[in-house]
């Protein structure tokens, strides 16, 4: 099995680890101050990764970020910068857009981690991903920390009833699941749409148009326990053909002339009736499409009406400007004749074929929109999969 190295874990267990190791004389910090971001280890530091932001599948207790990260970057990344490092190192050369990225002396050209970002897309050349060995790794856990993950997945049943999925085979595609059947963890759940907030967040349009805020506190081992049975009410006139949750509170809403609009619910942590733009701000125009889904960091994918798979991603996604890496798209996938499709992040997509098979797939293309896969054919990691919904709702180590 091949394990993604979840950089998470690197920065929330880093500290922890190398704390116990020598009480504390090893120190991080996140560089470069958002929103426009360029982000450098100074002397005597290593960089550890890279992120422009943290991801909203990064779900507390299991990852708690330290230090602390702040505000994700409009443009460029921040760098996780450590003192008195042991162990393997790796990190992205290049800074975009005009990439020229070269590993330093006493450095080897690495595979990067699946689910790990170099920051912004080069409109040139290329970015490298470098490693090198720091101090003597006696009795310490070498870098990057390898983390195996299972998601979590939630699925509407034809008579309202909210099923809880555990996939164990979520890393390399296998049919391998926590229960051998679903986890019934609501009902009356007949809503218009149902989408996944991050961190145990359930939002619901009803038939009415309401927008209802939950959080599922039984997410990690299934059980039916909610932090408010009957949810709160966080928005109205929510009449709309598609709707999802992007990073840091983004709610993407694709509206019955097919404008594509942004909102940001600052409201989310308590599901209180807050929200940074009440009217929304448009960002796209012409979304006509079958499906469309959330891919992380800016990442949105749309299935279209010929089957096609596009790949856009949306620079604009902090504070809801329309300013996208490459308006029209790039086309990464062919014959998307699915019942319904959605994405776990890490370039993982899932999706329900007509005969209800559910299908594995990974982007590794997702950085740049580019048409590579991980594989030539899909996966098939479950049968049966006849939902209304389905959704992801959180990503779990193992």
């Amino acid at each position: 099995m091949r394990p993604t190295r979840v950089l998470a874990m690197v920065v929330a267990a880093y500290a922890l680890l190398f704390q116990a190791s020598y009480a504390g004389a090893q120190s991080c910090r996140w560089a470069g101050t958002a929103p426009l971001c360029s982000g450098e280890c100074s002397g005597g530091e290593t960089e550890i990764t890279r992120l422009d932001a943290i991801p909203a599948h990064w779900v507390s207790p299991f990852v708690n970020v330290n230090p602390p990260f702040g505000s994700g970057c409009a443009t460029g990344s921040k760098a996780l910068c450590c003192t008195q490092v042991r162990g393997t190192v790796c990190r992205w050369d290049g800074t975009a857009p005009f990439c020229d990225g070269g590993c330093r002396s006493g450095e080897v050209a690495g595979q990067p981690p699946p689910g790990s970002s170099s920051g912004a897309a080069c409109w040139s050349g290329s970015k490298a991903y470098c490693c090198h060995s720091v101090g003597s790794t006696t009795g310490h856990t070498a870098l990057p920390l390898t983390v195996d993950t299972t998601e979590i997945i939630y699925g509407v049943t034809p008579n309202g009833d909210l099923d809880w999925f555990r996939h164990l085979g979520r890393e390399e595609g296998a049919f391998k699941w926590a229960f051998d059947k679903a986890r019934k963890v609501g009902v009356g759940w007949a809503a218009k749409h149902v989408f996944s907030g991050g961190e145990g967040i359930v939002y619901a349009v009803l038939q009415n148009g309401d927008l209802m805020w939950y959080r599922h506190t039984g997410r990690g081992d299934g059980t039916f326990a909610w932090e408010f049975n009957d949810g709160k009410k966080v928005g109205v006139g929510w009449n709309v053909k598609h709707v999802f949750a992007g990073s840091g509170g983004a709610i993407y809403a694709v509206m019955p002339n097919n404008d594509l609009m942004w909102y940001r619910h600052d409201g989310r942590e308590d599901g209180s009736f807050r929200w940074a733009f009440p009217e929304g701000r448009k960002v796209g125009t012409g979304w006509d499409v079958k499906h469309v889904f959330y891919g992380g960091g800016g990442v949105i994918y749309a299935v279209m009406n010929n089957n096609d798979l596009n790949w856009y991603r949306h620079d604009g996604r902090f504070n809801g400007t329309f300013v996208w890496a490459f308006p029209e798209g790039k086309k990464v996938g062919v014959g998307w004749d699915v019942k319904h499709v959605f994405s776990s992040g890490d370039g993982i997509i899932y999706a329900v074929t007509n005969n209800n098979d559910l299908m594995w797939y990974r982007h590794d293309g997702r950085f740049n929109g580019t048409f590579v896969w991980g594989f030539a054919e899909p996966k098939k990691v479950g049968v049966g999969w006849d939902f209304q919904q389905l959704f992801t709702g959180a990503t779990f180590p193992r």
